[in-house]
Order: C-alpha cells, then sequence, then structure tokens
C-alpha cells in the first residue's frame, strides 16, 4: 500500500526556489527537479508483508538470540539459539553488521565489516505531506546532508543527519542491537537544517531512531557458499530494501540447489580470504560506508 512514484528534489546550495510553486512545502530554501519518477515503499511494510507471505505458506518465526552453530565436517548441523539446538539442513546467515559473528562460528570465514551507525527521525504528521516530493539535501552548515522522504501514511522520514559514528568489526560484536541508539546532537542539529529548508514540520516534534549500515570494505554485499549446507547474505550498506528481494531470490535459488539469476562471482564471500578486496570505485579517499 505505501509503494507510489514520486518526483526529487534537489535542495540548498545557491540553487533559486524553481519547484516551490509546484511544491509549496518546501517553501525556505532553494530547489530544482532532480528526478519525477522515484520509486518509494515503506521498509517496515515490504518487510512485513514478506514475512507474512512466507508464514502463509509454511515458514516459522523463532525469535531469539543466536549463540553459535554445531557442525560436522564442512556441514552445519544445527544452530544454537537461546541455549538450544534448532537441527538444520541448511542455514542462511543474514545478520546485517552482525554477520561478523559467522567468523567466530566458522573458523574458515573472513567477513570484514565496518558498521555506520547513524541517526534518523521520524515526524507523525496531522495529514500525509501534499503534494508528495522527496528532497536530497546538500551538505549544509549544520553538517547535515538532509535526506527527506514523505510517505502515505502521513509520516515523514528524515535521514542523513552527519556525524555518523564508525565501529570495526570487534566493536559491532559485542554492541548488543537494544544498544544502537540516535546521537541526541545529530538530532538537534537536523532539526535546526530541516527547519531552514520547510516551514511543513516547524510545529512537529520528531520521533529520533538509529540504525547501523554494513559496509564491506570494497563496497560489494557478500553473497554466496561458506560450506556445503551453509551460506551468507549482508553487506549491502543503505540500499538493503532495494536489494532484499533479489538477494532472497538468489539466496533461495542457491538453498534448493537452483542456479543464481545473476552473476555472484563479484559478492563472493570467499573474495576475502586470501587479500581484502580493492575498495568500491577506487575510492580510497572516501569512507567505506559513503562509497555507494
Amino acid at each position: 500500500q505505501s509503494y507510489r512514484r514520486l518526483p526529487t528534489l534537489s535542495v540548498g546550495g545557491r540553487k533559486r526556489k524553481t519547484a516551490a510553486e509546484r511544491f509549496p512545502w518546501v517553501d525556505l530554501a532553494g530547489s530544482e527537479i532532480m528526478d519525477e519518477d522515484t520509486a518509494q515503499v515503506n521498509p517496515a511494510e515490504i518487510t512485513t508483508k514478506m514475512l507474512d507471505a512466507a508464514l502463509a505458506k509454511g515458514a516459522q518465526l523463532q525469535i531469539g538470540m543466536v549463540q553459535g552453530v554445531k557442525r560436522e565436517a564442512d556441514k552445519v548441523t544445527a544452530v544454537v539459539v537461546d541455549g538450544q539446538d534448532i537441527a538444520c539442513k541448511a542455514v542462511v546467515f543474514a545478520m546485517g553488521p552482525w554477520s561478523v559473528l559467522v567468523e567466530k562460528w566458522l573458523p574458515e570465514a573472513k567477513v570484514p565489516m565496518e558498521g555506520v551507525l547513524s541517526s534518523s527521525m521520524v515526524f507523525q504528521m496531522p495529514r500525509p505531506v501534499e503534494p508528495p516530493v522527496a528532497l536530497f539535501c546538500g551538505e549544509d552548515e549544520h553538517g547535515c546532508h538532509l535526506e527527506v522522504n514523505p510517505r502515505k501514511d502521513g509520516t515523514v522520514y528524515v535521514c542523513g543527519l552527519g556525524g555518523s559514528a564508525y565501529l570495526n568489526e570487534a566493536q559491532l560484536a559485542a554492541l548488543p542491537p537494544k544498544d544502537v541508539k540516535p546521537n541526541p546532537t545529530r538530532v538537534k542539529a537536523a532539526l535546526e537544517s530541516l527547519r531552514l529548508k520547510t516551514s511543513v514540520v516547524h510545529h512537529v516534534e520528531p520521533e529520533a531512531n538509529a540504525c547501523i549500515r554494513p559496509c564491506p570494505p570494497d563496497a560489494r554485499p557478500m553473497m554466496g557458499k561458506l560450506l556445503e549446507n551453509a551460506y551468507l547474505a549482508c553487506g549491502h550498506n543503505c540500499w538493503g530494501i532495494l536489494w532484499g528481494p533479489l538477494t532472497g531470490q538468489i539466496v533461495a535459488e542457491l538453498v534448493t540447489g537452483g542456479k543464481s539469476p545473476v552473476s555472484l562471482e563479484a559478492f563472493d564471500p570467499g573474495r576475502f580470504l586470501p587479500r581484502a578486496g580493492k575498495r568500491g570505485r577506487h575510492m580510497k579517499d572516501q569512507p567505506v560506508g559513503e562509497q555507494w
């Protein structure tokens, strides 16, 4: 229900207010059309709907803390969840930044990862923002490069708050998901930044959130086989929702003995075993998390 196509504006800098007449709520900063046909979907909705579809076809959801695996030679025979062995014919590790834990469970695997911990905001608006348009804002004096996404359900999601924390593998492995929290300083700066660009949120206080983007050193996801019946799917940076459905199809094919619909050579998890790969697009002067 949340899917739609909408225009996107480039906002800020010395741009004239060329789009203000068409989108009156973008009223305080210069803007111009960046794209007329951007796809939008609510990540929570698409994730929940895909889970519901899987459950309807016989899948089961078990929530718990994965503590390790049991194995015989090159096969994983069970996953240890909350102290209980759950037998398996195949296992897929798709744990985002916490996929680094696979190295502890499967010593022959190499899962290098940098985690980019970033804050975000969600505004619960009294009504959907109309006409809908997404905003991509240039970096400003507050250290923000905001991305503003009004949604059909009346919320406005804002990311690009700046000031992200970069976590190494040891820090990721030791960080419980419940301790991933927003940075109040960055939320305050972003709120000030946003209110200089649009008056639509002037009287609404946001809910602050945080997430960790999983970033391999060469800026490419890791997808493929680790052992005879063990697979890895992680490292999608900020493109998890875009890559998610295709990644699911790829892994499903591998687990059931089929063939991936696309070549996985560039995403082979084994590429990190002999030596580290080159960074994405040779962008050696850019942090890994910013290599899109």
